[in-house]
């Protein structure tokens, strides 16, 4: 079972983390940590990240065995890190703020606009967060 903690919130075998529509903005896979990240056309700046390579966008990826950091290449503001923890266990943090898009995690949660998705566990969904 592959467990990735975003915020305080638990995902369990799911295939997407985040999707916007049909679109699916964040998905990971572990040993290692490969991550895809797609910002949806909302967003002030583009960024697509497939499988840790930058297809579009302009950020710098710094990755090891265990972990993975997308940084922007102005200011080097983290937006993203995911840490394997465990053979099956992956904390992320995200912060899309940079991009124009009111997403991030924090102590609370993961903060979408003014809502905060807190305290879950969800299990086996295709889609663990849809947004739109």
């Amino acid at each position: 079972m592959t467990t990735v903690v975003l915020g305080t919130n638990k995902l369990e075998n799911c295939e997407w983390l985040i999707a916007v529509g049909e679109q699916p903005l964040l998905q990971i896979e572990l040993d290692p940590v490969v991550v895809s990240l797609v910002l949806p056309e909302q967003a002030s700046l583009p960024l697509v990240v497939q499988r840790n390579e930058v297809a579009r966008g302009d950020v710098r990826i710094v990755q090891s065995e265990h972990d993975v950091g997308i940084f922007t290449t102005e200011g080097y503001l983290l937006i993203f890190n995911a840490t394997q923890l465990e053979p099956d266990h992956v904390v992320v943090h995200i912060d899309l703020r940079p991009f124009g898009l009111a997403i991030f995690t924090d102590g609370e949660g993961l903060h979408v606009g003014k809502s905060i998705i807190a305290h879950n566990t969800i299990q086996g969904a295709r889609t663990a967060i849809a947004l739109g």
